[in-house]
Order: C-alpha cells, then sequence, then structure tokens
C-alpha cells in the first residue's frame, strides 16, 4: 500500500461521505481492500463476523436479521440459539390486541 502525502490524505477524509473512504474520490473502499487490512491487523474476520451476528440477533428477531444481512433464516436462527436467545413472544408482544 503506498503512502500518500498528509494533505492528499486529509483532504481525502474530509471529504468523503464514506466511513471507510476508498482510494477512488467519493468511493467506499472495497470488501477486498477491507478485507485485506483486516487480516494486516491480524483481526480473526470469521470469529469477528460471527460475533457481530450474534450481538444482531440479541436485539432484534432471527428472521429480521436474516432478512437485513441476506443469510439464510436457519443460518440466522442457529446463531440465535447459540447466543441464548429466542424471540418466540416477539409476534404475540407486538400484534395489537382486539
Amino acid at each position: 500500500m503506498k503512502r500518500r502525502s498528509a494533505s492528499l490524505s486529509q483532504t481525502h477524509l474530509k471529504s468523503s461521505d464514506w466511513l471507510f473512504p476508498g482510494y477512488r474520490a467519493g468511493q467506499p473502499i472495497t470488501p477486498n481492500s477491507a478485507m485485506i487490512n483486516l487480516r494486516r491487523l491480524d483481526i480473526p474476520l470469521r470469529a469477528a463476523r460471527n460475533s457481530a451476528l450474534r450481538q444482531l440477533v440479541l436485539d432484534m428477531p432471527a428472521a429480521v436479521a436474516a432478512q437485513a444481512v441476506g443469510y439464510s433464516p436457519e443460518t440466522v436462527e442457529r446463531h440465535a440459539r447459540e447466543s441464548g436467545t429466542r424471540w418466540t413472544a416477539y409476534a404475540s408482544r407486538h400484534t395489537p390486541r382486539t
């Protein structure tokens, strides 16, 4: 990875709306570049992804999380069980009573 001058780097970061700006102006970092950078920092990617998914299912029902991240409901439900949460009462708590 090439080093950019401080002034160019600062200008680039200030003008970007992206949390993780890429090298092309106005574009986010590519998934492959993000993966390479995280591996250089010795971040275990699979463990990080699984931890994020398990936290997500603590915050919302597995079916909603699955749709949000594009995973199969079965996979997300397995993570929910492993996280110790079950949103079995979710529908009844949010169904209007007549």
